[in-house]
């Protein structure tokens, strides 16, 4: 039923955009999936209704994407390390940059009220959440004490994660969350390379992720760190700058590029046997730090018809070893 409801989705969007019926779109995505393995959202996102054939080649879709991480990665690794988001910050700590603490049914009052006064501010984010669902932020200062805002947690598997401080420069492009660089690299048999690049940015939400609707994002070249495209969000409504602080984005040269590339290399070679990752880095006044690893998350964001002048996917830089 999931997958029905998803696919009605995308293919009434998709109508809407272009003029279309539901049912001619949905037949031709039928059509795409069988013929170029391209699931709705990306039939969407991609703009397929328009592509030659030749350029329906050159995208790098998800199921590709996963069948190249078959080949590469350990997927014993993929699910412990960086399904379960508090023993990632265990074995990433020397990056992680902030406090954090594993909440469960099970977990001492006390200990929860002590990091709850230590850290003042934090992220509640359920354990094996993926795409920003479930996670909330959480502020002491809203609360009479910590053992009010104990009470009003989900007692459920999660991790609280310190409230990060962006650093001024990062700041300015939106105040009220933690703006998000997203950087994916390459890993196996001795050949590494940073793949490719995109920033988030908030709009009116303290929580930053490229698929939520309080969220907007745009593709960063790798090597310099220079926003080369406008803003989207995941509906393709494009902007050409900032709705709230009002910044223009392409063009924009991001800070610290040279530290967060340098960071997102050292992660990679922490757990080799994960090929692809995509590192959300966030910039602190102390530099940059890890958010998360993305075993999974995804080329498709860097591939959105919107926010790419080429007609064209990214096959070429994605698909790194050249099967």
């Amino acid at each position: 039923m999931g997958i029905i409801k998803n696919t009605i989705k995308w293919a009434t969007l998709e109508a809407q955009k272009n003029n279309r019926s539901v049912p001619m779109v949905l037949a031709d995505m039928t059509f795409n999936y069988i013929f170029y393995d391209v699931l709705p959202q990306e039939y969407f996102h991609f703009g397929f209704y328009k592509k030659s054939a030749d350029d329906k080649k050159s995208y790098f879709t998800y199921k590709l994407y996963t069948k190249r991480r078959a080949e590469y990665s350990k997927p014993d690794y993929e699910n412990v390390i960086f399904q379960d988001k508090f023993i990632f910050s265990k074995v990433f700590h020397e990056y992680y940059g902030r406090e954090a603490f594993l909440l469960s049914k099970s977990a001492d009052k006390d200990s929860v009220c002590a990091f709850i006064n230590r850290v003042k501010k934090f992220v509640y984010k359920p354990l094996t959440a993926c795409e920003g669902i479930g996670i909330k932020s959480y502020s002491l200062e809203d609360y009479a004490n910590a053992e009010a805002l104990y009470e009003c947690l989900p007692k459920t598997d999660a991790i609280l994660d310190e409230w990060l401080k962006q650093a001024p420069e990062m700041a300015k492009f939106y105040t009220g969350g933690v703006n998000c660089i997203r950087v994916y690299t390459f890993l196996h048999d001795g050949v590494f390379r940073f793949v490719d690049a995109k920033v988030s940015f908030g709009v009116g939400s303290d929580i930053v992720n490229a698929t939520l609707d309080s969220s907007i994002f745009g593709i960063v070249d790798v090597e310099t760190g220079i926003i080369t495209s406008d803003l989207a969000n995941y509906n393709l409504d494009v902007f050409k700058e900032h709705p709230i602080t009002h910044f223009v984005a392409k063009g924009t040269q991001l800070p610290m590029w040279r530290e967060v590339l340098a960071l997102a290399k050292k992660a990679a070679y922490v757990v080799p046997q994960v090929a692809y990752v995509g590192w959300d880095i966030a910039l602190t006044e102390k530099g940059p730090v890890l958010i998360e690893g993305n075993h999974c998350g995804g080329c498709g964001g860097n591939q959105f018809c919107v926010l790419r002048d080429s007609t064209r996917g990214t096959l070429d830089t994605w698909d790194v070893m050249g099967k």
